[in-house]
């Protein structure tokens, strides 16, 4: 894809979405900010493959979808990037979700953190366990894409120990 034409039909999508991220023109491309967190996504022209709106199939809202060359697809939504989990760390994953965006990150994070709070509770010492799985595959998916994960990751291990430790 030409440089102009991305920039071009990105501009197009986002201008119904302002304020969600920022398009930064590059001399081989673009280079995407999602607002909310601040992580940049660097694509190179020559790298996207395609580009297609889709509509999620649970809430109908629209999305874009970035079939990249070398590199996982990732979506524009809403929620921001939405990456697919990445479980070559972790193995399969029951019931986790395919995909999940930083926003998602959060507030399985979160969630983590209240169930590191009643470990004494085998379920929920189970469910930390699960929990952390997928945060663990969502932080693979993401860096795998070629996004920042440092922060999220210092997060996550702390939490990891806690679990280990038992509280």
């Amino acid at each position: 894809m030409e440089p102009v034409a991305l920039e071009q039909r990105l501009q197009e999508w986002l201008a119904s979405r302002p304020g969600l991220f920022d398009l930064q023109r590059t001399s081989e491309g673009v280079r995407l900010v999602e607002v909310a967190t601040g992580k940049a996504l660097k694509l190179l022209a020559e790298q996207v493959l395609e580009l297609e709106t889709r509509r999620n199939s649970l809430s109908g809202a629209p999305y874009l979808l970035l079939r990249l060359d070398a590199r996982p697809t990732v979506a524009l939504a809403d929620a921001g990037f939405v990456f697919d989990l990445d479980t070559r760390n972790t193995g399969a994953i029951p019931n986790a979700p395919p995909a999940m965006s930083f926003r998602d990150h959060r507030k399985l994070f979160r969630h983590l953190q209240h169930l590191l709070g009643s470990q004494s509770d085998p379920e929920h010492r189970r469910e930390a366990l699960d929990v952390a799985m997928i945060l663990i595959a969502s932080l693979d998916g993401a860096r795998a894409l070629g996004l920042s994960t440092e922060v999220e990751e210092g997060e996550l291990e702390a939490m990891i120990r806690r679990l280990e430790a038992g509280g």
